[in-house]
């Protein structure tokens, strides 16, 4: 049942914030028990894993949450990546965005504000999206125009050449 896992994930949190890492595992476990598809459990599973240097374990459970509910992307592609530069695996990485936005194009807004979010992500796929989700939303078309010309924001032009590009490709 979805609300006894979320129950387990509540006692888990708890455990981790009083640093007590065998209890949440414990809870975690009951969590999965009682809902196997559940995400919540999932991510904190996959946050333990990172957090204990199981980069390994915590890119696939990132990645299913992802490939579960592409919702999650936005709060979970910048640990996958995190873990991905750990391993030393961008290719990977690359490999596996490249394959979820061609499977799930709705993937690439939560690709695009996770990029915009976390400010990490330098890859052509997450370049390719974050254009993709300008040219698609007008106001946001608008503001990029608006922006080309300011010279004094923090990030340099970059405004102007992601505004000049969505532009040429339309």
């Amino acid at each position: 049942s979805p609300v006894v896992a979320h129950y387990y994930c509540e006692l888990a949190q708890k455990a981790l914030s009083a640093e007590n890492t065998e209890a949440a595992r414990e809870f975690l476990r009951r969590a999965r028990s009682a809902d196997r598809d559940g995400l919540r459990g999932t991510m904190m599973r996959a946050e333990m894993a990172a957090n204990e240097g199981d980069f390994r374990l915590a890119s696939r459970l990132y990645r299913k949450v992802i490939e579960s509910d592409p919702g999650f992307a936005p709060l979970a592609l910048p640990s996958l990546r995190r873990c991905h530069m750990a391993m030393g695996d961008r290719a990977g990485l690359d490999r596996f965005l490249s394959a979820m936005v061609a499977k799930q194009p709705g993937l690439k807004a939560g690709l695009a504000y996770a990029a915009i979010v976390d400010e990490t992500f330098d890859d052509p796929i997450t370049y390719e999206c974050i254009l993709d989700f300008i040219r698609t939303n007008p106001m946001l078309s608008d503001l990029m125009r608006t922006l080309r010309g300011d010279e004094s924001n923090e990030s340099g032009n970059t405004g102007a050449v992601l505004t000049e590009e969505a532009d040429e490709e339309q």
